[in-house]
């Protein structure tokens, strides 16, 4: 690959080139395949990505996939009974004991 980048007329493409021309049955511009813009593209991709994380941590708006419910109030018994599901929970995977057959 380093001696084709030396060489003005080779382009070098993803595979993907090689995949779409076979089912096209005709080779395809290789300029919308060429690795480099590609590899450009990617790398623009994952600092826009990085840059929207910390704009959300700054913010405090990471996306929340299971919202809380503030209007709900827990009793000390439900929350007794959580703590309880959760320690039985963490001795039946240490003991290697399935939940589904009891």
């Amino acid at each position: 690959m380093q001696q084709a980048k030396g060489i003005k007329k080779i382009e070098i493409v993803s595979f993907d080139w090689f995949e779409d021309s076979l089912m096209k049955k005709k080779p395809l511009r290789e300029h919308d395949f060429r690795m480099d813009r590609r590899v450009k593209e990617a790398a623009q991709r994952k600092l826009h990505k990085k840059a929207r994380r910390e704009a959300n941590i700054v913010e405090g708006s990471m996306p929340n996939f299971f919202p809380l419910r503030v209007d709900v109030e827990v009793d000390a018994i439900t929350v007794k009974r959580f703590e309880r599901g959760c320690q039985e929970f963490i001795e039946n995977m240490n003991a290697g004991k399935s939940l589904f057959h009891r």
